[in-house]
C-alpha cells in the first residue's frame, strides 16, 4: 500500500472511532486537515488522538471580529505517544490568524510550556516560556511580535518578565539555496528552507523533513525536525548566503555553506 493510502485509510479509521464534536467540525479547512494529518501520524504510532480541551483554543488575536487559533501540543492531542510532538525543549505551539482569503499559519512557531492567552489585554497577547526565557507577542498587524518590557507590565497590571523576540527574523532566511561545494554545474545540489519544513536536494535525490520553526538567538535560527530530536540551524552570513547544519542524510550531523539561487545557478526543484 502506497504511503498516501496508508495515511488516508489510517485517518479514516481513527475518525470513525472518535465522536465527532461541534467544535472540531467547526474548524477552518487548513486546521482540519492539520488534524487529520496529526491523528493519522498518532494512529501509525500506536497512539489515540484525544487532544485535551485547551489543545485547540480560540481567541480575536487580531481584532477582526473573527476567531483565530491557538494550537498547543503540551495538551497531548496524541495518547500513547505525546513524546513525537514534543522535545526536550518543551512542545509545539502555533496560531492559525484569519484573513479575507481565510486562515493562515501565522509568524509565530514556539517550541515551550503552555502557552497563556492575556484575554484582559486587547488584542489579546500570549505569554511564552521555553528554554530561551520568557516571551509576550501580540499581533502587530502583520506578525505576531514582542511587546516592550514596560508595555507588557502595563498591560498585564504587575511585574512581567522581559520578553525576547521569538524569531520572526527567519523571513529573511527562507527560500532555495546551492549548496557551494556542488557549484553551479547541473545537476545542482541545495536547500530549500521553509517555515514548516526543509527540503534536501542531491542532485534530484530528494529529501522532505517536516520541521517546526524553533526561533532565533543570537543570529542563528533552529527548526526541529517533528516526530524527533533532530535540529536544524541555520546562521545568515551575508543576504544571499547562509551556513545550515543539520540531518542531511544517513550519515548523520552534517554542515553545508549556501547561497541563494541565482541567474545561471538555480537550485532543487
Amino acid at each position: 500500500m502506497s504511503r498516501h493510502l496508508l495515511v488516508a485509510a489510517t485517518t479514516a479509521a481513527l475518525f470513525a472511532l472518535m465522536p465527532t464534536s461541534a467544535a472540531a467540525q467547526d474548524l477552518p479547512p487548513i486546521l482540519r486537515a492539520e488534524r487529520e494529518r496529526i491523528a493519522a501520524e498518532c494512529l501509525q504510532m500506536g497512539g489515540r488522538f484525544a487532544p485535551g480541551p485547551n489543545y485547540t483554543q480560540t481567541a480575536d488575536f487580531n481584532g477582526d471580529g473573527v476567531p483565530d487559533y491557538l494550537v498547543d501540543d503540551n495538551h497531548n492531542p496524541c495518547q500513547g505517544a505525546h513524546s513525537i510532538y514534543c522535545g526536550s525543549g518543551g512542545c509545539s505551539i502555533e496560531v492559525y490568524i484569519s484573513s479575507p482569503s481565510g486562515h493562515r499559519r501565522a509568524n509565530l512557531a514556539f517550541l515551550g510550556s503552555p502557552a497563556v492567552i492575556r484575554r484582559g489585554e486587547t488584542p489579546p497577547a500570549i505569554a511564552l516560556s521555553g528554554r530561551g526565557g520568557s516571551f509576550v507577542v501580540r499581533w502587530d498587524g502583520q506578525r505576531f511580535s514582542r511587546i516592550s518590557a514596560t508595555a507588557a507590565r502595563q498591560a498585564a497590571g504587575g511585574t512581567a518578565a522581559t520578553p525576547t523576540q521569538p524569531g520572526p527574523g527567519a523571513d529573511a532566511l527562507f527560500g532555495t539555496y546551492v549548496f557551494e561545494s556542488a557549484g553551479c554545474s547541473p545537476p545542482t545540489q541545495g536547500v530549500i528552507i521553509g517555515r514548516d519544513s526543509i527540503v534536501v536536494d542531491w542532485g534530484g535525490d530528494q529529501t522532505t523533513y517536516r520541521t517546526s520553526f524553533e526561533g532565533c538567538r543570537g543570529g542563528v535560527c533552529t527548526f526541529r525536525e517533528r516526530g524527533s530530536r533532530a535540529r536544524w540551524s541555520v546562521r545568515q552570513l551575508a543576504a544571499d548566503r547562509i551556513i545550515i547544519r543539520g540531518l542531511f542524510g544517513p550519515g548523520g550531523s552534517e554542515r553545508e555553506e549556501a547561497v541563494r539561487e541565482r541567474p545561471g545557478c538555480l537550485g532543487p526543484r
